[in-house]
């Protein structure tokens, strides 16, 4: 089962407990109606990801509890598209 992914700006691989956005606790406690003791996925953007489980449900700021972390590797090279005016 695919786990519910999440951007969060700021991430800390040195913290053990994660305290989230608003935006995001209220979409994830509300709308998924996500309980404690739920895992899901959280990511910078950069290529780090964090595993993680709810601690605390809240919908103002929900705590999350680091259980594994990764880092992905950039891509070797970039492609360009260019469209030129005709």
């Amino acid at each position: 089962m695919n786990l519910p992914y999440f951007y969060v700006p700021k991430l800390s691989e040195n913290a053990e407990i994660t305290v989230l956005p608003e935006d995001t606790s209220l979409h994830i406690v509300q709308v998924l109606r996500m309980k404690q003791g739920e895992r899901l996925m959280l990511t910078d953007g950069n290529g780090k990801s964090m595993t993680t489980e709810i601690i605390a449900a809240d919908k103002k700021a929900a705590k999350v509890q680091l259980l594994t972390s990764s880092k992905d590797q950039p891509f070797g090279s970039k492609i360009l598209i260019a469209i030129s005016l005709i």
